[in-house]
């Protein structure tokens, strides 16, 4: 599987987001939680190949208090940042900002990514991207 890595610079503003699950600081059992990723995992279903699925929203939250550290958002696999709508930092608990993802295959079968958003090199979370490529010509 091909793997792309996409660092972009965020800032993120003020808005308020449902509760699908928290991702910890440092990895899934750290149990420290600063940011909160949502959803958790996502499956973009079967796409063609060469072909750009529906945007999927994630809403990223400051869960845990202030901090200066302005987002950043890591993407692996065959996705894509389709829009941001986060405008200023993730500064204050309850702070929160919408990341469309895209899914566009450039291979036949599975595929699984990673979207991660870090402030600064103490606070990260993470979802978990599937889906399917097909109709794929060599």
């Amino acid at each position: 599987m091909r793997w792309l890595a996409l660092l972009l610079a965020v800032g993120c503003g003020s808005s308020s987001s449902g509760s699908d699950g928290d991702a910890p600081k440092g990895g899934p059992d750290s149990g420290d939680f600063a940011i909160k990723l949502s959803p958790t995992q996502e499956d973009f279903g079967t796409v063609a190949c060469g072909v750009t699925s529906a945007a999927h929203v994630f809403t990223a939250q400051n869960i845990s208090g202030a901090f200066s550290a302005v987002p950043a958002v890591e993407l692996r696999g065959d996705f894509a940042v389709g829009s941001n709508g986060c405008h200023a930092a993730l500064r204050a608990a309850g702070d929160s900002c919408q990341i469309e993802i895209l899914f566009r295959p450039t291979h036949a079968g599975a595929a699984t990514g990673l979207l991660t958003v870090h402030a600064g090199t103490q606070f990260t979370a993470a979802s978990s991207l599937t889906g399917t490529g097909t109709r794929c010509t060599p």
